[in-house]
């Protein structure tokens, strides 16, 4: 398609206190947490062991909170349910 550029997906974290960092989205699923069992290991109290789950399903991505004591958070809002996002 002509004016389209695919490039690969990527997760900005932002951290209290902390420069934001890029990770790239490389398989379709991602485990987040602070255990070194995930793929997306973010090293921080306020992040649980088991935290979250980005799905990759087609063109769109989704975000599913694992219970983590203090939630997950998309550009500063609460997620719920799995919230979706496009590539």
């Amino acid at each position: 398609m002509l004016g389209t550029t695919t490039r690969q997906a990527s997760l900005l974290v932002k951290l209290h206190g902390t420069a934001s960092e890029e990770r790239l989205l490389s398989a379709d699923t991602h485990a987040i947490g602070g255990k070194a069992d995930n793929h997306l290991v973010i090293d921080d109290a306020a992040v649980s062991g088991h935290h979250a789950r980005i799905v990759h399903v087609r063109a769109v991505y989704f975000l599913e909170d694992l219970k983590s004591t203090n939630g997950t958070l998309v550009n500063d809002r609460p997620i719920e349910q799995p919230a979706s996002f496009d590539r």
